[in-house]
């Protein structure tokens, strides 16, 4: 694998933990809020906490193709 895609992965992957953590404090915040009658902003709160957890979806999903793409150039320079 190269120095460059072991990189990007190790930096995709600081991404995925960041944005995963981001939803999981979002969605506790909004727990809270929504715990003290404030609906409204947990609602909105909810909302951006999915659109962090799509991120990281989509984030793994980058990971997963640098993975493969390591294997196949791996297995073809064999």
């Amino acid at each position: 694998m190269s120095d460059t895609r072991r990189q990007v992965m190790h930096a995709t992957i600081a991404e995925i933990a960041e944005e995963e953590g981001m939803a999981r404090e979002l969605a506790e915040l909004a727990y809270e809020l929504a715990q003290d009658g404030h609906y409204a902003t947990a609602q909105m709160l909810r909302q951006m906490g999915r659109r962090h957890r799509i991120n990281g979806m989509a984030l793994r999903g980058n990971l997963a193709v640098l993975q493969a793409a390591g294997g196949t150039a791996a297995e073809s320079s064999e």
